[in-house]
């Protein structure tokens, strides 16, 4: 709060509601809210509709649940015992702020920290909540605040948490479900969120019957909550499509906007406040609403506009919110004075003149109906067909592992998955690919490093088919055993992880693959862990690994080696001591290791270097080739923590394809993972067009 005293946005926005307040007495306020609270607080009772009603109440009074008397309530009792009735009038303008400031907090938690005060300018300067609220009247920006308070809980994916106020908007304003369908649709299209959507479900089905299925046993409800009016206006735009039919506009444009984002499936968190802003603004447009059906998409278009990179769309905004303005002054109720409350309404009402046959009001509310429409189709574009992460999802990304056999292939792969979950990343394996078991007697005439001994046709068709989205199937290599298990199912997932002798050997599967990364160990460390896995986890004699490893060596010379060069990344662990891996028995999480990093391709490290010194504490040395190509040499041993937080920096874009929770590995692997990461994040950011 101590913020806002030195924010001359809210302190602007505030000065302008303050006055507004002070000045006008919503006339809808007047002659409907209040009359409802003051006999509500008079007589207070778990039926107030049908108490109201049965007093002579107006049936189009109050058409809102115990929610909104939850909030408005405490204010009209004040009200009503320092002035009466027009003290009840005048709390609900006052509460209307307190709300109106709460949602600005909300809005500046929703925004990104370098786009806050374009988003709340756009909302908390808007001419259309300024004169919603405290012109017009509606209370409409209590339900907003609920949906915008869930929105705050989904951006930091707690799903669950996040359907208690969704659920609780929904109860205090129906229409407010039609956000809803897009937040399942994000949910299923995100991997890693996908898990969550039946506790969000549930909870929200939960709070909004707990909180409807009472009051719908009373019959005041149901004639003014439930039977009101605003409820019909979704079908009123119509074309008649003959034989007594008719084609209800709204509803059809809604669910093709709702069909697109099941299409787009993998949304990130702002294609879906995109969706759900123009979901509301085409009920504005497509429907004869009330003013205060506005401000439902106002706060999510001002979190669109912040991050639009062009000028028309804001000046769209402006534009539209003025016509907003005029048409209602036209054809809306408006305010009186406070202070002299005798002249009447102040509106525009009496210049709604003709103009070529036709209403000024019916010629500006076309204009707006474009001005939205044209607002909406920039959104879409913009925020989700345009945006990185559309972009950088159309297809999975797929990275390529290759390597000698020990060299940290299987590591790798794991510590990848580490980083995006086992939902978002599924793992090939090249060794579920070799022809033969290891007990067929072709193995003495053919090593698993000859191309020929593996279906490598296979293989890159299993890959072209996940690169498809479509999952498959493959036999697994059960190395404690040495042979073939039966099909197992490989699912897809937004990132496909082949690793294996031969990852970069088949032309066609190179042309598949994003990232090509080789894994050149140090030759005496490769043989020691090798050795080291092979007899301490696999059960191989010493003697047949090494005479293994020295019969390997020449299909190794032709085979694998020169994949190292169709790599665009080449990692090499080196131990720092050729002493420590003298003995076989030395744990391997107790060598010293340093990492040898080289690219080909001109890319800047610059960044990237900058991080691991300033938060991993490395020894870093940088070699620039004159082909262009960069070599990196990195000593240290930084602690999980410290990659986690190097890890924020690094993923930019990337940050939504992260697991919820990753596991981030100390030291060389940890290292790794901050590299594959920087890969990552610099492959999004070209698909995206940066």
């Amino acid at each position: 709060m101590r913020e806002l005293g030195r924010d001359p946005i809210f302190l602007g926005g505030l000065a302008v509601r303050l006055a507004q307040l002070a000045l006008f007495a919503p006339v809808i306020q007047e002659v409907w809210f209040a009359p409802f609270l003051a006999r509500f607080v008079e007589a207070p009772g778990m039926a107030p509709w049908s108490d109201f009603l049965a007093s002579g109440g107006d049936a189009r009074a109050f058409p809102y649940g115990f929610l909104y008397i939850l909030a408005y309530g405490p204010g009209a009792a004040i009200g009503e015992l320092l002035a009466g009735e027009r003290g009840v009038a005048l709390s609900l303008s006052v509460t209307t702020l307190v709300i109106d400031i709460g949602l600005y907090l909300a809005l500046s938690r929703l925004a990104r920290r370098e786009e806050r005060r374009i988003s709340l300018a756009a909302y908390w300067l808007s001419p259309i909540t300024l004169y919603v609220g405290y012109f017009h009247g509606q209370l409409d920006v209590f339900p907003v605040l609920l949906l915008t308070a869930g929105f705050l809980f989904l951006r930091n994916h707690h799903a669950r948490w996040a359907a208690y106020p969704m659920g609780l908007a929904v109860a205090a304003k129906a229409s407010m479900i039609v956000a809803l369908p897009f937040v399942v649709v994000y949910l299923l299209g995100q991997a890693r969120l996908k898990a969550k959507l039946p506790a969000f479900g549930l909870a929200t089905i939960f709070v909004i019957a707990a909180l409807m299925l009472p009051s719908y046993s009373l019959e005041g409800f149901r004639t003014m909550v439930l039977g009101t009016p605003e409820l019909t206006k979704i079908t009123q735009l119509a074309v008649p499509y003959g034989g007594g039919l008719f084609l209800f506009i709204f509803p059809a444009a809604y669910f093709a906007l709702l069909f697109t984002a099941w299409r787009v499936r993998r949304m990130n968190f702002e294609a879906l406040v995109a969706f759900v802003a123009a979901a509301f603004l085409l009920l504005y447009c497509l429907t004869p609403a009330s003013p205060g059906w506005a401000l439902w998409f106002t706060p999510f278009l001002a979190v669109h506009l912040a991050r639009s990179h062009a000028p028309r769309a804001k000046l769209l905004y402006i534009g539209f919110s003025l016509a907003f303005v005029v048409l209602h002054l036209m054809i809306s109720q408006g305010a009186e004075l406070r202070l002299a409350p005798g002249l009447g309404e102040l509106n525009l009402a009496g210049l709604d003149i003709q103009v070529s046959g036709a209403a000024l009001s019916s010629w500006l509310l076309s204009a707006l109906v474009l001005v939205g429409g044209v607002l909406l189709a920039q959104t879409l574009r913009e925020r989700i067909f345009s945006g990185i992460f559309h972009r950088a999802t159309r297809k999975p990304i797929i990275v390529n592992i290759a390597g000698d056999s020990g060299a940290g292939k299987d590591t790798l792969s794991d510590l990848i998955v580490d980083m995006l979950g086992p939902a978002a990343a599924t793992e090939v394996s090249g060794d579920d690919y070799h022809i033969w078991d290891r007990h067929k007697p072709m193995w003495q005439a053919l090593t698993h490093l000859n191309p020929k001994a593996n279906h490598l046709d296979r293989l890159t068709e299993d890959v072209r088919e996940l690169a498809r989205g479509r999952p498959v199937r493959a036999r697994h290599y059960d190395h404690s055993v040495g042979r073939m298990t039966k099909p197992l199912s490989i699912p897809a997932a937004d990132t496909v992880v082949v690793s294996g002798l031969h990852a970069l050997y088949p032309r066609a599967l190179i042309e598949l693959s994003d990232l090509r990364i080789f894994l050149d160990m140090d030759e005496d460390l490769r043989r020691f862990l090798k050795v080291r896995r092979d007899v301490t986890q696999r059960g191989h004699p010493l003697e047949k690994v090494i005479s293994s490893l020295d019969r390997r060596a020449p299909d190794r010379e032709r085979f694998i080696l020169p994949q190292r060069e169709r790599a665009t990344l080449i990692l090499s662990l080196e131990p720092r001591r050729a002493r420590d891996i003298a003995d076989v028995e030395t744990a391997p999480e107790q060598l010293e290791l340093r990492l040898r990093v080289q690219s080909k391709r001109s890319e800047d490290f610059a960044r990237l270097s900058e991080i691991l010194v300033a938060v991993c504490g490395v020894f870093l040395v940088e070699k620039r080739w004159q082909d262009g190509g960069v070599e990196l040499l990195i000593e240290g041993h930084p602690t999980a923590r410290e990659v986690a937080n190097a890890a924020r920096h690094i993923a930019g874009d990337f940050k939504d394809f992260l697991s919820l929770s990753p596991v981030w590995h100390d030291g060389a692997n940890g290292l790794l993972q901050l590299m594959i990461l920087e890969q990552f994040s610099r492959l999004v950011a070209i698909r995206g067009g940066y």
